[in-house]
C-alpha cells in the first residue's frame, strides 16, 4: 500500500476520484463503449508520457529501449518537457518528440489561463495522430485522465495508485519499494514485452566531451571531484556551510580543485556557497553554464559526484560516474542511483518520518538531512577514491 503523506489532500484526491469514476462508468454505459474495446490490436503507433523531470527521464531509458526491441516496425513517439530535450536528441529508439510543458508538475510555478489553450492544442494535435498505444509511466491521477485517456490511443497502460484506473485499458499495479526503472519496466508486461536492457545510459556526443575537455586543461585537477548542492525542491538540500565545509576538506586532502555544478536557477545559491568557501581560488565553478548533455559529458570524465538527490545524480550513474548521494526526505529504493551500488553510495539517517515525501516545506525541521555531517561524506569518500 502507498503510504500517505497529506491526508487531507488524499480525502480530497479519493472524492475527485469517486465522483468521476461514476460519471465515467454512466458515460460508458450510455455510449455502450464497453463493447467497443479491442484488445487484439496491431501496435503501429506509440505514445509514451514522460513529462516530469531530469530523473524521471533517464530512468525511463530502459523503458523505451525495451520497447523499441519489441516492437521494431512501430513508430515511437514521447511526450518530455522543452527543458529536458537534449537529453533524447541522441536517442535513436524515438522516431518523434512532442514537447509539452504540463502545468500540474512544474516547480512552484502557477497555472494560468494560457495553459488551459495550449493544453488544448497539445491534446488536438495528439488525437490527430490516432495512437494504437499510449503508456504513462508517472502514475499520475491527472496523466491517467489528461494524458493517456484523451489521447484517443485504443490501449492506454499506466498505474492507477493515485485513481483514474478506470481511464486505462490495463492498470499496472504498483509494487511499492522498488526501483523506478523496475516500476517503468514492469509496464511492459502488459504488452507481454520481454525485458533485455535494465541500466539506464546516455549517449555522450564527442563534441561535448571535447568541450568539457578544453574547461578541464585549464585547470590543474589531481581528483576530478564534482558537487552538486542543490535540488529542485528545499527539503532535499544540505546547508551551504556544511559543503563549504566539505570542500575545504576535500581540497586538503586531495590537493585539487573542486568543480561545482548547477542550473541557471542556482547562480545565487552558488555565489553563497562561494562566499563560504575558504579556498576559492581552487573552485571551478560551472553552475548555469553547462548545457545538460555538457553535464553528463564532465560526469563521464569525473572520478566521483557528490550532491544531493537530484537530476546530476541520474546523469553520473547514467554515463559510469560514481556517486555519493546525501538523500532525505525521498525514497531512496524507488529515487537512488540505479547501478553497482559498490559505486553508488546513499548516505541517509533512519528517522522516524522517512520517506514524508514533503518537498517543499518540512515539518520535521529537517532531521533527515541536517544530521548528515561533513565526517559521514568523508568516510564515503575515502572508500571510493
Amino acid at each position: 500500500m502507498v503510504k500517505v503523506i497529506n491526508k487531507k489532500k488524499a480525502i480530497i484526491i479519493f472524492l475527485i476520484n469517486m465522483v468521476l469514476m461514476i460519471l465515467f462508468r454512466l458515460y460508458q454505459l450510455i455510449t455502450f463503449q464497453w463493447l467497443r474495446i479491442d484488445r487484439n490490436i496491431k501496435i503501429k503507433k506509440i505514445l509514451i508520457i514522460n513529462s516530469g523531470y531530469i530523473g524521471d527521464s533517464i530512468l525511463s531509458i530502459p523503458l523505451i529501449n525495451n520497447l523499441r526491441n519489441c516492437c521494431k516496425d512501430a513508430k515511437i513517439s514521447l511526450v518530455i518537457n522543452p527543458k529536458f530535450i537534449d537529453l533524447w536528441k541522441n536517442n535513436k529508439n524515438i522516431d518523434n518528440i512532442i514537447l509539452y510543458d504540463a502545468p500540474w508538475i512544474r516547480y512552484k510555478k502557477g497555472f494560468n489561463i494560457k495553459d488551459i489553450l495550449t493544453y488544448l492544442k497539445f491534446i488536438k494535435k495528439i488525437r490527430k495522430q490516432r495512437f494504437d498505444l499510449a503508456i504513462d509511466t508517472r502514475g499520475d491521477f491527472r496523466n491517467n485522465l489528461l494524458f493517456l485517456y484523451l489521447s484517443g490511443a485504443k490501449q492506454r497502460i499506466g498505474f492507477g495508485y493515485t485513481g483514474g484506473s478506470y481511464f486505462l485499458t490495463k492498470n499496472v499495479k504498483y509494487k511499492q519499494g522498488i526501483h523506478e526503472v523496475e516500476k517503468n519496466l514492469s509496464l511492459l508486461k502488459a504488452i507481454n514485452c520481454p525485458i533485455k536492457e535494465t541500466i539506464p545510459e546516455l549517449d555522450v556526443k564527442k563534441q561535448d566531451i571535447t568541450k568539457i575537455k578544453r574547461i578541464l586543461a585549464k585547470n590543474k585537477i589531481n581528483k576530478r571531484i564534482v558537487i552538486n548542492p542543490f535540488a529542485g525542491y528545499p527539503s532535499k538540500e544540505w546547508p551551504l556551510e556544511k559543503f563549504a565545509e566539505l570542500i575545504d576538506n576535500l581540497i586538503k586532502k586531495y590537493k585539487t580543485k573542486i568543480i561545482i555544478i548547477g542550473g541557471s536557477n542556482d547562480i545565487q545559491k552558488s555565489e553563497s556557497l562561494l562566499q563560504k568557501i575558504q579556498n576559492k581560488d581552487k573552485i571551478i565553478n560551472l553552475t548555469g553554464k553547462l548545457k545538460l548533455m555538457q553535464t553528463a559529458a564532465l560526469l563521464s570524465l569525473s572520478d566521483l559526484l557528490i550532491g544531493v538527490d537530484s537530476g546530476p545524480m541520474h546523469m553520473a550513474s547514467a554515463v559510469g560516474c560514481k556517486t555519493i548521494t546525501l538523500i532525505g526526505p525521498t525514497d531512496y529504493r524507488r529515487w537512488g542511483p540505479y547501478g553497482d551500488k559498490k559505486e553508488h553510495i546513499i548516505i541517509k539517517r533512519n528517522v522516524k518520518c522517512w520517506p514524508c515525501g514533503l518537498l517543499y516545506k518540512c515539518d520535521y525541521d529537517k532531521k533527515c538531512m541536517l544530521s548528515i555531517t561533513v565526517e559521514d561524506v568523508l568516510e564515503k569518500v575515502r572508500g571510493l577514491l
